[in-house]
């Protein structure tokens, strides 16, 4: 028997502690760094009004305000949002949960060996060589 996957979090704080622990983390706490991933994917995207939102958006000509508030880019938008509707949140919810899990058993994984370690005599072979 399988639980459902809580819905995706309404904040970003609740996002956040998705991707704790994980290599998504300090991506997702960096605003400014995915916010250039997505203007440079946007920028080399196949679709010419992609492009075009994403080079005004790298020039600095365009703001995201200026995207949500220009009929031109209208269907863009109606568009984008319809496929961020079809997009299985939970599924991504679940996948970050996993990740969580992987990155918690790396990590003990890697404290069990540092332990380990340091359990074993680094010294033994050292002290009975006297002259």
């Amino acid at each position: 028997m399988t639980q459902s996957a809580k819905p995706f979090p309404s904040d970003m704080r609740e996002f956040l502690k998705l991707v704790e622990g994980t290599e998504f983390e300090e991506l997702a706490k960096d605003e400014s760094k995915l916010e250039r991933i997505v203007v440079e994917a946007m920028r080399t995207a196949e679709d010419p009004i992609t492009r075009e939102i994403g080079d005004g958006l790298a020039s600095g000509t365009m703001t995201w305000r200026t995207i949500a508030t220009t009929s031109a880019y209208a269907d863009f938008l109606d568009e984008n949002l319809a496929a961020l509707q079809r997009f299985d949140m939970n599924g991504l919810v679940e996948s970050l949960r996993l990740a969580q899990l992987e990155a918690a058993h790396k990590r003990a994984d890697e404290r069990e060996l540092r332990e380990r370690d340091d359990d074993e005599d680094v010294w033994q072979g050292l002290g009975g060589n006297d002259r």
